[in-house]
């Protein structure tokens, strides 16, 4: 939290631990893969909470609803966003979940193949209510189909 209210900018969508690996050639069906390498350190991804960020660190105030576990990749993304001076009050946080990951296969020369496990995003299951009071602009980004419905129908009438 600690960011000012409300933002600028709210913007929503999937969370995602970003692992990184360079594979020798393209994914293809009933092929065993060789991974050259992997990223040091997994990266925060997700559209609605980079989208935050970039606009945080040109100096737009921004928040974000999203979903994470509460392993410790959730409190740790959180964390950081809160580093970034985005706002996080609408940060949702499954019990025993865990964060969305995203594993991207980056073969040199052809295309990144991406396998997406949504994790706790796929576990919400309560009501969203989000406090749009005060906000100039919602960004909605792909996400959990249900919490974006719902995210979406409290813009339209705010």
């Amino acid at each position: 939290m600690g960011a000012p209210w409300p933002p600028e900018v709210l913007a929503t969508g999937y969370a995602g631990i970003d692992i990184i690996a360079r594979i020798h050639r393209p994914v293809e069906p009933g092929w065993t893969g060789i991974i050259d390498q992997t990223a040091p350190e997994p990266s925060r991804g997700g559209c609605g909470p980079n989208v935050a960020v970039g606009l945080a660190r040109l100096g737009i105030s921004t928040g974000v609803a999203m979903v994470v576990g509460d392993d410790p990749d959730g409190r740790e993304y959180t964390r950081a966003l809160q580093a970034e001076g985005v706002d996080t009050r609408h940060v949702l946080v499954v019990p025993g979940g865990r964060t969305p990951r995203t594993y991207l296969f980056v073969p040199p020369e052809s295309p990144t193949s991406l396998f997406f496990d949504p994790g706790a995003a796929a576990e919400w299951r309560a009501p969203v209510q989000v406090d749009l009071r005060g906000v100039r602009l919602v960004v909605l980004t792909v996400g959990p189909p249900e919490f974006n419905q719902q995210f979406a129908a409290q813009a339209l009438a705010a």
